[in-house]
């Protein structure tokens, strides 16, 4: 599975579109697009990581108060 789709995937997982996640990163849609689809910088990786990061440690924490 190439990158863009991969990335896309956990964005449906988390309810969001390419849209959303380039908007939460402070990039435009296209320049995603195209650094996901060309050679995505460190730096975009980085961003797009920690977003995933911090929703899954939300994720995670919200469903730990639910089952205690």
């Amino acid at each position: 599975m190439d990158l863009i789709k991969n990335i896309d995937s956990i964005c449906r997982w988390r309810g969001l579109t390419l849209l959303n996640l380039a908007e939460r990163i402070g990039i435009s849609y296209l320049n995603l697009i195209d650094s996901i689809k060309g050679n995505p910088s460190i730096t975009h990786l980085k961003r797009i990581a920690n977003l995933v990061t911090k929703t899954l440690i939300l994720f995670n924490t919200a469903l730990d108060r639910k089952c205690h």
